[in-house]
């Protein structure tokens, strides 16, 4: 019995969980169940994902990373494949890529090509973004599935270089795609795809948080797990976060919660981050956030004489990002910094985020010099 067999089954026993009770919400019977945990036998992988969840969600990830290796069925092959895929889980995600190559299945091999594109992507694993771009352009397959996922890989191979006008007139045959799927699993996946691709878009380029929020909507319906939900949450935190304190601090936290249960520690730490912000911003201290970010932005608030030490303390930490020199230039009282945080974050296309360097700029007076800078910015970017 393999480990999380294991740990299902003794789960099960300490909690007294039925079998039965599992099988009805899971939607399968209870001999299928019996099946899969005493004898072995292969049970659909987005079953298996569902069985976690509900006995054991804390293992979540660990567990379905051991489990994808063991998976012999193609179906089970390209589910497992996007699972590790869209959970960040490279290592297996490489084991499966062999194991597809491998296969004597021809649609399975072909999943692995473009699977093997995304893994190279996911990895930068590539010369260019354009080389990149050109490998998977020579690609076709006439499968439906992977038709919607060629497409998003192309939209976010176009996300890397800031071509956003194509990936929106790509994006629209992305859901085209993904409309005509049959594939439940799959289709479900791929949604929080192209909602996590627009909705990102939505927010930090085009300052449309109405749109951004509804993107958040149906990730949410999509219910691909907690690591999804949590990106959900973080994204609609973001759409209130110059018009909403209390929405934005909500939704965070109700991001940081979904990101815990999914033991990403990377989501949480990126939702508090932000959340450091929107307290400065707001002009409140963060009195509940242990982060360096945190910490700066109370002692900016309390105008104390020790932010410029504690900045040069853990500057490293910065490592010259937007945020960073934006409030280097707070302690300093320079514009010039403030103007350098503000071409950062558009040389990163956050134009959400560089609304904090242009109030700090346009609150002392340069609001006329800085809409001039931002349109000469346009124009050579």
């Amino acid at each position: 019995m393999n480990k999380l067999r294991v740990e299902l089954v003794n789960t099960m026993e300490v909690k007294d969980i039925k079998r039965s009770e599992v099988a009805k919400q899971v939607g399968v019977s209870s001999s299928r169940i019996t099946d899969f945990l005493n004898d072995g036998q292969e049970l659909s992988f987005d079953i298996v994902v569902s069985l976690v969840r509900l006995i054991k969600p804390q293992r979540e990830m660990e567990l379905m990373s051991n489990y994808s290796l063991e998976v012999t069925k193609p179906k089970n092959i390209r589910y497992a494949l996007e699972y590790c895929s869209t959970h960040r889980l490279l290592d297996s995600m490489s084991d499966l890529l062999n194991k597809a190559y491998n296969h004597n299945n021809k649609t399975l091999t072909n999943y692995a090509e473009i699977y093997g594109l995304v893994y190279d992507w996911q990895t930068n694993n590539y010369e260019s973004d354009l080389d990149l771009y050109k490998e998977i352009r020579l690609l076709s397959t006439c499968d439906k599935n992977l038709k919607a996922l060629h497409t998003l890989l192309e939209c976010n191979v176009l996300h890397s270089i800031k071509e956003y006008k194509l990936i929106i007139s790509l994006s629209s045959i992305a859901e085209k795609h993904i409309s005509a799927m049959e594939d439940d699993y799959l289709k479900r996946s791929f949604v929080v795809r192209i909602n996590q691709l627009l909705g990102l878009i939505d927010l930090k380029v085009n300052n449309d948080t109405k749109s951004s929020r509804e993107r958040s909507n149906n990730i949410l319906e999509a219910d691909m797990g907690s690591t999804y939900s949590g990106f959900a949450y973080y994204l609609r935190g973001m759409s209130y976060f110059y018009d909403d304190f209390e929405a934005a601090v909500k939704y965070f936290s109700l991001g940081i919660s979904e990101y815990k249960k999914g033991d990403s520690f990377a989501g949480v730490n990126a939702i508090k981050e932000k959340m450091s912000l929107l307290y400065f911003v707001w002009g409140k201290a963060n009195e509940n956030c242990s982060t360096k970010l945190s910490s700066l932005c109370n002692l900016i608030l309390d105008n104390s004489n020790d932010s410029l030490r504690v900045f040069e303390e853990c500057e490293e930490y910065f490592k010259q990002s937007p945020e960073g020199v934006y409030l280097k230039g707070l302690i300093m009282n320079d514009k010039e910094l403030l103007y350098q945080s503000l071409s950062l974050f558009l040389k990163k296309g956050d134009n959400l985020m560089s609304r904090i360097p242009y109030m700090s700029l346009v609150d002392s007076g340069n609001e006329d010099q800085v809409t001039s800078y931002i349109k000469e910015f346009a124009l050579t970017a």
